[in-house]
C-alpha cells in the first residue's frame, strides 16, 4: 500500500444577478437561500469531482486498477480486501467511479 497525495486546486465562481423588484417578488414564493445554495453546491461538487477524476491518471502502478483497464468486480473485491488487510478504517475510504465506467 502506498500513500498518494492528490492536490486539487480549483476555483469556481457562482453569482446571480437579480434586481430588487424581482428579488422581493421571488422571496414571497420561494426559499431563495436554499435554492441558490443547492445550485451553487452542485456546481462546486461537479468541479471537485472532475478535478479528482483528472488526477486519477497520475497514480502509479501500486494502485489497484487504472484508466486503461476495464473495471471488474474482481478489482473492486481486491481493493476492499487490500484495504481491510491493512487495517484501514473503511469509513475513511472512498471509491470514485466515472459515469462511463464499463
Amino acid at each position: 500500500m502506498v500513500d498518494v497525495t492528490l492536490t486539487v486546486n480549483t476555483h469556481v465562481y457562482v453569482a446571480w444577478l437579480i434586481g430588487d423588484k424581482d428579488m422581493a417578488q421571488l422571496a414571497t414564493k420561494y426559499s431563495l437561500n436554499e435554492e441558490y445554495a443547492n445550485a451553487a453546491k452542485g456546481l462546486v461538487t461537479q468541479s471537485i469531482e472532475k478535478a479528482l477524476a483528472a488526477l486519477w491518471s497520475s497514480l502509479g502502478a501500486a494502485e489497484i486498477g487504472d484508466t486503461t483497464t476495464v473495471l471488474s468486480d474482481a478489482e473492486i473485491v481486491q481493493a476492499i480486501y487490500t484495504i481491510d488487510n491493512l487495517n484501514y478504517d473503511l469509513t475513511e475510504c472512498g471509491f470514485f467511479f466515472h459515469p462511463l465506467t464499463c
